[in-house]
């Protein structure tokens, strides 16, 4: 009964979806291998392989023994049919990564619990095999329950946890009235810069008419046009514009 407790154990300290799932599933597989006497069927036996072998050893044991075994070689004879049957059977939990990562589990279970043993019907012991663990379906499925727990708290990046829309909508609110106010900041301090450029053109020419006025007012014709061509020449010279 040490599988047993093992799993109660995993299942009452994790308590999470995809483990209680999971964990059922094996129990009530478990359960059904107490039935009998019947040891559980080694499947590398079968294969004639070795726990270590590789995939492709896997692959190349099956296509020689489906050969040496097929049904049209032996015809009228139960013992090869059987053999052909628990060769397919056995590459079909093999082949897969994960079908047979989980049978490498229940035989270690197995071996450590003397009371793990099959049914006695094989056929409904293998179907069950392959419908719960070897199942690609079911492994999809409980990912997809696993990564549904905290699809509400993040983005799909992890570290980066989702907003409430309320506080959201908040955030968006209070960015357009900042750039608002900027916004208006700006068309001021450009409208009173060009307000000051303006204002100190306009005090420049107003300086150089009333230079020019009293200029007209204290000096006789002569001396006026004589002034004006100096002040004309300095201000071509200032602006660089005086060519002799």
């Amino acid at each position: 009964m040490g599988s047993f407790w093992v799993i109660k154990c995993v299942r009452d300290v994790f308590p999470t979806p995809e483990n209680v799932l999971a964990l059922n599933r094996l129990n009530l597989y478990c359960r059904n291998l107490h039935t009998t006497k019947q040891a559980l069927s080694d499947h590398y036996k079968t294969l004639n392989l070795k726990r270590d072998c590789t995939a492709k050893e896997i692959r190349e044991a099956y296509l020689k023994l489906s050969k040496e075994f097929h049904p049209d070689l032996h015809k009228g004879d139960p013992a090869k049919d059987k053999k052909f049957s628990d060769i397919n059977v056995a590459y079909s939990v093999l082949s897969k990564n994960h079908s047979r990562k989980e049978y490498d589990t229940a035989i270690m279970w197995k071996e450590r619990d003397p009371m793990y043993y099959r049914t006695d019907n094989e056929k409904e012991k293998e179907k069950m095999w392959r419908e719960t663990w070897g199942n690609p379906v079911f492994h999809h499925n409980r990912t997809d329950l696993k990564n549904d727990v905290n699809d509400d708290e993040y983005y799909g990046v992890k570290g980066i946890k989702r907003i409430p829309n309320a506080r959201l909508v908040m955030y968006l609110i209070c960015f357009s009235f900042a750039a608002g106010l900027l916004q208006i900041f700006l068309i001021k301090v450009s409208m009173k810069i060009k307000h000051n450029k303006e204002m100190a053109e306009t005090a420049e020419i107003e300086k150089d008419i009333k230079y020019r006025k009293d200029m007209a007012d204290s000096l006789t014709k002569e001396e006026y046009i004589e002034q004006l061509t100096a002040k004309i020449m300095a201000d071509q010279v200032k602006y660089g514009q005086y060519r002799k």
